[in-house]
């Protein structure tokens, strides 16, 4: 490594945190080789929590671990550690942030994203940044084994990450963001409705709808007055229309039978006549229940 006033000279610190949106949104962060803490210390002063440091020079890590007792940094652990091989101190799925700075030329690239993914939170970032290839650089590897921007998105799975963006961060470098893809959970959503209220039953219905396009498992029950949203039709809101939508995706519709006899109705195969244990039933198996 060259003499560290030298090497800072080469980045736009202020620049490259700003734009890999290293900000106070960020509550765990990764330094994946920290080196002379180049990164570290101004990170950890924009940063809400703390800062993880990893590398495995201990040279470099006795350095960064002075730095930060001349400025009475706190947030920063620093530990001799190749992420790919040792035990660290972040769970997995609990980081917000990983930088990944100036380090994808190594052996495995491959690796370190799967080791990211494993310990990001979801919707957690990758910030990757190296020497530009295209442009005469005064350090960095030699350009044979530089990784491209193409390179960087060629290793990402699409079904892990999300590229948020890609900049150039002059003088030398380039930058790409990725993101963590966020894990939707499935889930089972009861919802009643009570009311025949045409925008209430309309936006009760148009969430039921959104839900199962969502991928969640839905169940409506209709009580007291709602079972009369079947032919309910109104110029701007159609609530009989986001009945009929929900039904044709597949979603469960239940009328009280009690309800319905009250009201001189029968059930239909939209909405079957149902009691009281059915809706009880509906309450045992849902995750959650929404009532309109």
């Amino acid at each position: 490594m060259p003499e560290v006033s030298y090497w800072e000279s080469l980045f736009d610190i202020e620049l490259i945190l700003s734009e890999m949106q290293i900000n106070s949104s960020v509550a765990c962060l990764i330094e994946v080789g920290s080196g002379y803490g180049t990164f570290t210390i101004p990170a950890a002063k924009l940063i809400s929590g703390q800062i993880y440091a990893y590398d495995i020079e201990e040279e470099m890590n006795i350095f960064l671990y002075r730095r930060l007792l001349d400025e009475q940094i706190s947030n920063v652990i620093v530990a001799k550690k190749d992420v790919l091989e040792d035990d660290i101190d972040v769970a997995s799925n609990t980081a917000d942030y990983i930088m990944l700075f100036n380090i994808m030329h190594y052996e495995k690239p491959l690796e370190l994203l799967q080791k990211s993914y494993s310990l990001l939170a979801s919707g957690g970032k990758v910030g990757i940044i190296h020497w530009r290839s295209d442009i005469e650089t005064p350090r960095g590897p030699d350009v044979s084994i530089r990784p491209k921007p193409q390179d960087i998105r060629d290793l990402l799975d699409q079904n892990q990450f999300t590229v948020v963006e890609e900049m150039v961060l002059n003088p030398y470098h380039y930058g790409i963001i990725v993101q963590k893809k966020l894990k939707i959970v499935i889930m089972k959503i009861g919802i009643i409705i009570e009311t025949k209220e045409y925008e209430k039953a309309w936006n009760a219905f148009r969430f039921a709808v959104t839900a199962k396009k969502q991928g969640h498992e839905v169940k409506v029950f209709l009580m007291g007055e709602a079972v009369e949203c079947q032919g309910l039709v109104h110029d701007k809101y159609n609530v009989d229309e986001q009945l009929k939508a929900f039904d044709a995706i597949g979603g469960e519709i239940l009328a009280c039978g009690t309800c319905l006899q009250s009201r001189k109705m029968d059930g239909n195969d939209v909405c079957p006549i149902s009691t009281m244990v059915d809706c009880l039933n509906v309450v045992v198996w849902a995750d959650k229940m929404v009532t309109f």
